[in-house]
This record gives C-alpha cells, sequence and structure tokens, in this order.
C-alpha cells in the first residue's frame, strides 16, 4: 500500500538489495521522477504524468509474496507510443529478467523462471489482476506453456492458438524475450 511515489521509492530500495533490477536505466529514471513527483511524459513514447499505482503494487508483490527477482526493461519511457492505455500511459511494465535470468536467454533456468512467473501472474489477488498478459515463450522461441497462461481482457484466452487469434501472431512473436503486463 502507499502513493505511487512511496511505491517507487520501495522499487528503487529492493534494487540496493538486487531484488529488483532496471534492466533498462530509463526504467528507474521512471521511478526517481515518480519519487519526486515529477511528470514522465516527454521520455521515448511515454505521454503519463504518473505510472498506473497497479504496475508498481504488481512488481513489488511479485517481490515479497512471490519471492522473485524482478528486472524491467520498459515501463512508460522505454518503450515506443502504444496509446493511453499501455505502456504510453503508464499502464503497463514490461518484465526482462526473472530471478536473475534474461527471458531472452535461450536456457532451461529462463524457462522455468518465466514460466514460473507466468503461473504467479495468473493468481494475482483480485485487485491486482493484469487486464493483459502476453507472454508467447523465452530465448526468442515460443512455448506453448507460457502462451497457455496468456491474459486478455482480465480473463484467460484459453489457450496459446486463442491468445494468437486475439494478440495477432506479429504481436505474439513480439513476446519471447519478455513478459508483457498490463491494466
Amino acid at each position: 500500500q502507499g502513493s505511487p511515489a512511496e511505491l517507487a521509492k520501495m522499487l528503487l530500495e529492493y534494487k540496493k538489495s538486487g531484488k529488483y533490477s532496471c534492466d533498462n536505466a530509463t526504467d528507474c529514471e521512471d521511478l526517481e521522477k515518480t519519487v519526486r513527483g515529477d511528470s514522465l511524459a516527454g521520455t521515448g513514447g511515454c505521454t503519463a504524468k504518473a505510472l498506473d499505482k497497479r504496475v508498481l503494487q504488481m512488481l513489488l508483490f511479485a517481490i515479497e509474496a512471490g519471492q522473485f527477482k524482478v528486472g524491467t526493461y520498459a515501463l512508460c519511457g522505454a518503450h515506443f507510443d502504444d496509446g493511453p492505455t499501455g505502456h504510453a500511459g503508464g499502464f503497463a511494465v514490461d518484465i526482462s529478467s526473472v530471478n536473475g535470468v534474461g527471458v531472452v536467454t535461450d536456457s532451461r533456468a529462463s524457462r522455468d523462471n518465466t514460466l514460473k512467473m507466468d503461473q504467479f501472474l495468473n493468481k494475482l489477488p483480485k485487485e491486482l489482476k493484469v487486464r493483459q498478459l502476453i507472454s508467447w515463450g523465452y530465448g526468442n522461441h515460443p512455448y506453448k506453456p507460457m502462451g497457455d497462461l496468456q491474459i486478455f481482457d482480465s480473463k484467460p484466452c484459453g489457450g496459446a492458438s486463442a491468445c494468437e487469434a486475439i494478440y495477432e501472431p506479429e504481436t505474439e512473436l513480439d513476446h519471447m524475450n519478455h513478459i508483457h503486463a498490463g491494466y
């Protein structure tokens, strides 16, 4: 609980202990601006004044309740303008590493950690339930068990092929090196 500034400060504290990492320096800049109460608009494709509180709460919940080490690559400023309800509006995050292993890495550790995170994100408490979970694979290749866990409009898509029809193949192919979680 807390204000966006307090939650961002907590994430930055977890950075010191290695439980959180800004896999892209722009994410730390977004968090530091949030702590100061500065608008995020103007960096990259970001048009948001602030990050949605649930994005920060979800990351903290993954660290605290899920016992994950979480690395992010795109909060707001490090992403292209995907519209007011996506990263650009402060409503999404790209998780790029789980437990110190990059989702982009083609390894068993990447597969296992990414799958565990996808499973965790499917079981979030009601108040943190994501509207979107796009995770098509790891190491830049598809992995059906991850595709089967994707979420659209706050509900499971109904399997990898159903998600592919919703999110379109091009979007799915772009999500084999990170996990997109959006509100």
